[in-house]
């Protein structure tokens, strides 16, 4: 084992720059599935399957409004407005309003939604792969694997084609904060920030003069005690589904064209038997963990697993630990597109919280792997990935792959 695992503190973006660290998550879990961590100001760092799953199933213990992530001063330091428009997104609240909340973007997350997305999204993926060229080389995320979730957002959202490329940018900069190639500072994050204030509030008044049948018409129309909801609200929606909406999904189609590429004889296993592809499709978000953590702060002197946990304190739930847990999922960190309980995963999170673009974000991987793989199934990777500067989502900026 590396000497120097334990000088890489989860909360530190550098740890990430070549992906999930599984040895410094074994390192912890062996310790114990709940360890104290004296870095961001201290926090239990929770790498266990059992023990996140405990954690997430009880929000009056384990509250979301001190925060969704580790460091307090994520937002602040961009600034006491944007700081304070976070404060609404439905990651940070706790019942009664976050069911209020997640009510409203429920029904267009319902199996029965999902169903008609199909063929839109199979549409939207042909559409893409019919402008590749056999045999040439390309960075899978520029020409692919962005495009196609943000396409998907803006039909989701109404948002006008011609904005994609602003949706595109906005995606990078948001979940780019401390990524030096999207953001030269604070201060272009915080630009960054509030443009999509801007350009939601636009939209916003726009539904609301017209409403339609999409998302961001309902809510624009949604009323609480005869009132519209609070810009921070709305704001707050608005920014996460620019960047959760489609990032998370950009990352887990990437993913899977780096773990097929460098797992041929998987990828072999599908193309022969595309009916292994939904159960691959769970496997790859378990491995991919988009997600790197979310944050949750005991609001009771409690325990987990027997760990005291005091009032107060901080809890950073690692899924890509989780994921990698071998209590859970034997041989964790090999890749097994027919392993019985891929689905047991928890990159999508757990209990009320756990996320509702799921769904979608499930048909998308599935149905681009059904298409891509029909194209290209020799395709290889060229060279390793670069991934995002960010202690947030684990996101792949540049994959190359030559289509064979």
């Amino acid at each position: 084992m590396d000497d120097k695992l334990s000088d890489k503190p989860l909360s530190a973006p550098d740890s990430y720059r070549a992906g999930h660290p599984a040895e410094r998550y074994d390192e912890l879990r062996a310790i114990c599935p709940i360890s104290w961590q004296p870095d961001a100001g201290g926090y239990w760092a929770v790498t266990g399957h059992s023990e996140i799953v405990d954690i997430s199933s009880d929000p009056s213990r384990f509250v979301s409004a001190a925060g969704f992530k580790l460091k307090d001063d994520t937002y602040a330091r961009l600034g006491a407005d944007i700081d304070a428009a976070m404060g609404g997104t439905i990651l940070k609240l706790d019942p009664p309003m976050h069911g209020l909340i997640r009510s409203i973007a429920a029904p267009f997350f319902s199996p029965a939604s999902i169903r008609l997305w199909e063929p839109t999204v199979r549409a939207f993926t042909v559409e893409l792969l019919d402008t590749l060229t056999p045999n040439a080389t390309i960075d899978i995320v520029r020409t692919i694997t962005a495009p196609l979730p943000i396409r998907v957002l803006c039909e989701l959202l109404d948002v006008p084609l011609s904005d994609r490329a602003r949706v595109l940018d906005w995606t990078n900069r948001l979940t780019g904060a401390d990524d030096p190639q999207y953001n030269v500072d604070l201060a272009a994050a915080a630009r960054a920030f509030r443009e999509v204030f801007d350009y939601g509030r636009l939209l916003l008044q726009e539904r609301r003069v017209r409403p339609g049948h999409d998302i961001l018409s309902a809510f624009a129309t949604a009323r609480v005690d005869g009132e519209w909801l609070e810009d921070r609200y709305t704001d707050a929606f608005f920014v996460l589904m620019v960047a959760a909406g489609n990032e998370t999904t950009r990352n887990a189609l990437t993913g899977a064209i780096h773990l097929l590429g460098r797992n041929p004889t998987e990828r072999q296993r599908l193309v022969r038997d595309p009916g292994l592809i939904r159960n691959a499709a769970e496997e790859i978000l378990r491995l991919v963990s988009p997600v790197i953590h979310m944050r949750r702060t005991a609001s009771i002197s409690t325990s987990v697993s027997g760990v005291p946990i005091q009032n107060d304190q901080r809890l950073g739930l690692f899924y890509g630990a989780a994921n990698r847990d071998p209590r859970r999922f034997p041989s964790p960190c090999s890749f097994d597109v027919g392993r019985a309980n891929a689905r047991s995963h928890l990159a999508f999170g757990f209990g009320p919280h756990a996320c509702l673009g799921a769904p979608l974000a499930r048909l998308e991987v599935r149905v681009f792997l059904e298409e891509f793989l029909r194209r290209f199934p020799e395709y290889e990777v060229v060279g390793e990935p670069t991934y995002l500067r960010s202690d947030f989502v684990c996101s792949i900026k540049q994959l190359m792959v030559w289509l064979g």
